[in-house]
């Protein structure tokens, strides 16, 4: 729901953005420099918000009790749980789906074709459990937050550092580059 929100009201994602400005640089719209200020910016402020919904979930809301506080240990010990390189290759798998999800919305005309084109590849990168570092940003410090668990904001970081070089990898190179290579280049060939 939340890559939905992003998308349908034109916000921005930090994964969804690995893939957009890597073609914005691929096609030479872009310089380095403004593809690593947005990749920094957009990932500050995902990872800030993501940190305040977990506190206020945990705080405000009263929702890391129960059954939500089960699930939510689950899911955050899995993720710190990943060695370093099954983090790294989960997060390109991820955004590999991710940016499929917002290729799809992007594409779309309607609203009800947007909202198909995200729900599928996103209900496969979760169901597959693969590390997406704004999800993480959310879960896991909510987990810490709770007061319950034995994950630590160092353990956090660490996860963090590999999931998004895995997320980066998996929406430049693996999504964006391919895109690029069968259609941005169709669209310099048509401006010569």
């Amino acid at each position: 729901m939340g890559l939905m929100a992003i998308v349908l009201v034109g916000g921005e994602l930090a994964t969804g953005n690995m893939m957009i400005m890597a073609i914005g640089l691929f096609q030479k719209k872009i310089s380095f420099w403004d593809l690593t200020y947005n990749w920094v910016v957009v990932m500050a402020g995902n990872m800030v918000g993501s940190i305040i919904v977990a506190y206020s979930f945990g705080h405000f809301v009263g929702l890391t009790e129960g059954a939500f506080l089960a699930k939510t240990m689950a899911v955050a010990n899995a993720k710190i749980s990943d060695p370093p390189m099954v983090a790294l290759v989960s997060a390109i798998g991820c955004n590999i789906f991710v940016c499929m999800a917002v290729w799809f919305a992007t594409s779309a005309k309607d609203f009800t074709a947007k909202m198909a084109g995200m729900w599928f590849p996103i209900m496969i990168f979760v169901v597959l459990g693969f590390q997406h570092v704004v999800a993480n940003a959310f879960v896991i410090p909510a987990a810490i937050f709770s007061g319950e668990s034995s994950i630590t904001w160092l353990n956090y970081l660490q996860n963090t550092v590999f999931v998004f070089i895995g997320n980066a990898i998996g929406g430049a190179l693996a999504f964006a580059l391919p895109c690029f290579c069968m259609y941005g280049q169709k669209e310099d060939a048509k401006k010569e």
